[in-house]
């Protein structure tokens, strides 16, 4: 689960915007742009088969933890609609560590829910499969493209998310877990379950423990390279003396 702005206008990429011209010619002259004011708050919840519930935050509003418990209660619902059996089953639920997805109320309603929840790593977009696959996927749909109303923008999002095929989500959530066990992440030995294409049978799989070993460097270095640098002893600890 994730949220992001959707904007009435996303200016184009670099890539996106590459015009060909003749060997010599001076290249095309470009305004300056940058997205509009007018934006509307996305939130989406998917899994490997696709969208299970998507949100248009209204204007005025925020994502309190109240409306964020809200959200995971009419999740469970929809699981039950398009995920028939799932709800049996151990339920992973991820999330980033937004302030109202870490509240009270959020919790509270993931554990009424029966869903386990996948701790995230601080600071790690790149471990956010809607930031790394789905959310940049999304931008580059919508780039380019004059909205003028919120209305507009929300139409564009549904469509987008309804043209996308199956595969698409399952290809997010294999990258989830190749960026896992490349070491992108704290080591989760409770979390050992694989995924693999419809009709290929998953395996099980520990976690490599990267957090088993560590060696403590210190660097000093300035605008010219390293300046002096060294490896503190195994059981040594720094206090003021050493420093």
């Amino acid at each position: 689960m994730d949220e992001t702005w959707a904007h009435h206008f996303t200016p184009e990429s670099k890539q996106q915007s590459m015009q060909w011209r003749h060997f010599g010619s001076p290249p095309p002259k470009k305004a300056k742009t940058v997205p509009t004011a007018g934006k509307v708050m996305v939130s989406v919840f998917w899994d490997s088969e696709g969208v299970l519930l998507l949100d248009f935050l209204n204007k005025g509003q925020t994502i309190t933890g109240n409306y964020y418990a809200n959200f995971v209660k009419q999740l469970r619902e929809a699981i039950k609609e398009k995920r028939s059996g799932k709800l049996s089953r151990k339920i992973v639920y991820h999330q980033d560590n937004a302030p109202s997805h870490r509240s009270l109320q959020a919790m509270a309603a993931i554990y009424d829910s029966g869903f386990e929840l996948l701790l995230h790593a601080p600071y790690s977009p790149d471990l956010a499969p809607s930031d790394f696959h789905l959310f940049p996927h999304l931008k580059k749909s919508l780039s380019g493209i004059h909205f003028r109303s919120d209305e507009e923008v929300i139409d564009a999002v549904t469509s987008f998310f309804e043209s996308l095929e199956t595969s698409f989500f399952l290809e997010g959530i294999i990258a989830l877990e190749h960026r896992w066990k490349n070491g992108s992440h704290f080591d989760n030995p409770k979390n050992r379950a694989t995924y693999g294409y419809p009709g290929q049978a998953s395996s099980s799989m520990a976690k490599p423990n990267i957090l088993g070993e560590k060696i403590m460097l210190c660097s000093w270095w300035d605008q010219l390279g390293v300046v002096y640098y060294e490896l503190l002893q195994p059981n040594k600890r720094i206090i003021g003396e050493v420093y």
